[in-house]
Order: C-alpha cells, then structure tokens, then sequence
C-alpha cells in the first residue's frame, strides 16, 4: 500500500478526535497507535472510551489541560 494510500485509509477510520470542544480535528491518538502497533487499521474506538493512558502521559509531563484547550 503506497503512503498516500495508508494515509487516506487512516483518516477514514480515525480522524476526527477531539480534545475539547474548541480543538481541532486530530486522529484518534489510541486508535493509531493500536494501528500503528500492529500494522493493522481496524475499528479500535471501542477501546478508547476511558483514555486513563493519555492523562498519565499528560501528567508525566507536566502538560495542563487547559493549556492544550487555549492553543
């Protein structure tokens, strides 16, 4: 599959995501780094409803919440 192609096919399944209610669209980050992972795009939004990873890493590294809402 050319990059344009996996690109695209992506932004089909995962694009989209929101942060907050002001932010712009992003991919989904868990679904592609489950895709990414495992060489394979498939539906993983079932399994990003409690994104407890995300806010770990937020933290880890000092990043606040709001900040990423004002920018």
């Amino acid at each position: 599959m050319s990059r344009k192609n996996a690109v695209s096919l992506q932004r089909q399944y995962y694009d989209g995501y929101h942060f907050s209610e002001y932010s712009e669209d992003v991919f989904n980050p868990f679904s592609l780094i489950r895709a990414l992972a495992g060489q394979k795009i498939g539906a993983y939004w079932f399994g990003s409803g409690t994104p407890s990873y995300l806010i770990k890493g937020l933290q880890k590294y000092h990043v606040n919440v709001t900040d990423i809402e004002q920018k």
